[in-house]
């Protein structure tokens, strides 16, 4: 009976080790720039909020309105469901107080889930100015400074909850440093982009769907983005920079 039992017991095991962790459940809110991260391609139970270019207190003060079909609208979503993962994007427009607010609303109504900035990016003309500005107490910059100090705000409010980001804003001011310097597989950090905003549907989408994945700590996803080969070594290479 106890060899039964301990062989039963090795099979759960065994089971288990084989399914790896379980696959957390996220929800996110924001923009164009949060879509262009591909959330649809993450696995297990995801749903999103995506306003187009609108910020984090516009996305809580108008609860009903979202630019694309497939959106769960925040209110419903919380209310219903208890995500591992709570997805949000600061835009320009608000402060880091502002920002803080409407989050630390939303951490309210999830208080099981981690928080991961997604800290978006800035217009391929203005990734290194904006990357470099060191200013907090204005309005919302694609930079370390801004989106660390709103980290430190929140974990200040939250000390219990996981608060961590993206490296989307880092990964293409590496990307336009390699540029320059004639170590990417392109001339322009514009090659990742498909307008002065927005990431192409190849490069620039595994880019920065990889970065949220990292993020969530989650295993690369290689299939399905149509890459050269040379260009897609490349951008794993600078996935791994740093992570």
């Amino acid at each position: 009976m106890r060899a039964r039992v301990g062989a039963a017991l090795l099979g759960a095991a065994v089971l288990a080790a084989a399914c790896g962790p379980p696959t957390p459940s996220v929800y996110l809110i924001g923009n164009s720039l949060t879509r262009d991260t591909v959330p649809a391609r993450l696995d297990g139970q995801v749903a999103w909020h995506i306003a187009c270019g609108k910020s984090l207190p516009w996305i809580l003060a108008h609860p009903d309105v979202s630019c694309v079909d497939d959106a769960t609208l925040w209110p419903e979503a919380l209310a219903a469901t208890q995500y591992d993962v709570l997805v949000v994007q600061p835009h320009p427009g608000s402060t880091l107080a502002e920002d803080a607010d409407a989050i630390a609303t939303w951490m309210a109504l999830q208080p099981g889930a981690a928080v991961v900035v997604h800290t978006g990016w800035a217009p391929a003309d203005a990734i290194g100015s904006e990357f470099a500005a060191v200013a907090t107490s204005g309005r919302m910059t694609h930079s370390p400074a801004w989106v660390e100090a709103l980290m430190a705000e929140l974990r200040r409010r939250f000390p219990e909850r996981e608060v961590r980001r993206t490296r989307a804003m880092d990964l293409l001011a590496q990307a336009e440093r390699d540029a320059a310097s004639g170590a990417a597989p392109f001339d322009d950090v514009r090659a990742l982009y498909r307008d002065r905003l927005h990431m192409s549907a190849g490069a620039g989408r595994y880019l920065m769907h990889n970065a949220l994945r990292q993020a969530l700590g989650a295993a690369p996803r290689r299939d399905g983005f149509a890459l050269d080969p040379e260009l897609q070594r490349y951008l794993d290479g600078l996935l791994a920079r740093g992570a």
